[in-house]
């Protein structure tokens, strides 16, 4: 399984601008950092949610902001953006459910512990229950049902894929997809190398086995012997 795209925000204010670059990667594009700064407007403080809501727009989201109860984000499209913590952007891209066990054996679905998948530009990719993501998304008194959060809902459009790119993101995209390919045939890719390898062996080795096989013919004067081999 690939695991999904994460890039750590170079300054403590761009975390709003990396998140969007991480959902922008999901979706296969690559959008220059320094790009979604200016887009965002990003100050010294850092991006408010309007701003990284009118960038998104601008590459070809379209978004939402909106305010929900935790059970809510298991139907929205994700990934999304949230507020997160006070003063701080994460993207939310998975929420699982394990099952609860039942007795004689029974399960019952959507009644065991939930699992909050974050990719964190600021300490990589997360996963918290439903306690620590309460806490951190809306607070500490939160409950999963009376409390609402803040999110950036965000749904790719066509203009998403009309996206130039630089030089730079080209060449990482490229590498990506290389690395993919190598991984996959790996196996064969050993092959060609030691195939490779023992190739250039005899190349190397031929011409002296030929010379060595003409001084014979010529010290025993076999004149019969030389021209099969040197030809």
């Amino acid at each position: 399984m690939v695991a999904f795209p994460h890039y750590k925000q170079a300054d403590f204010k761009d975390c709003g601008p990396t998140c969007l670059k991480i959902i922008a990667r999901h979706y296969k594009q690559s959008i220059d950092i320094q790009r979604l700064r200016t887009l965002s407007e990003t100050i010294r403080t850092g991006s408010n949610l309007q701003g990284v809501s009118n960038a998104a727009e601008v590459i070809g989201f379209r978004s939402m902001g909106v305010k929900v109860i935790a059970q809510q984000l298991e139907e929205a499209p994700l990934p999304c953006i949230l507020h997160w913590n006070g003063n701080h952007y994460v993207v939310l891209y998975k929420v699982t459910q394990s099952k609860r066990f039942l007795p004689f054996g029974k399960t019952e679905d959507g009644k065991g512990n939930i699992t909050y998948h974050i990719s964190d530009p600021a300490h990589g990719l997360l996963k918290y229950n439903q306690r620590e993501f309460l806490d951190l998304w809306i607070g500490k008194d939160a409950t999963n049902e009376t409390e609402e959060g803040i999110a950036l809902l965000l749904e790719p459009t066509p203009a998403l894929y009309d996206q130039e790119t630089t030089g730079e993101e080209k060449k990482e995209f490229g590498f990506s997809i290389l690395s993919r390919y190598v991984l996959k045939y790996k196996k064969y890719l050993w092959q060609l190398v030691l195939g490779l390898i023992a190739a250039s062996m005899l190349q190397l080795i031929f011409p002296f086995l030929t010379q060595s096989i003409v001084d014979i013919g010529i010290k025993n004067q076999d004149v019969q012997f030389i021209p099969p081999v040197s030809t």
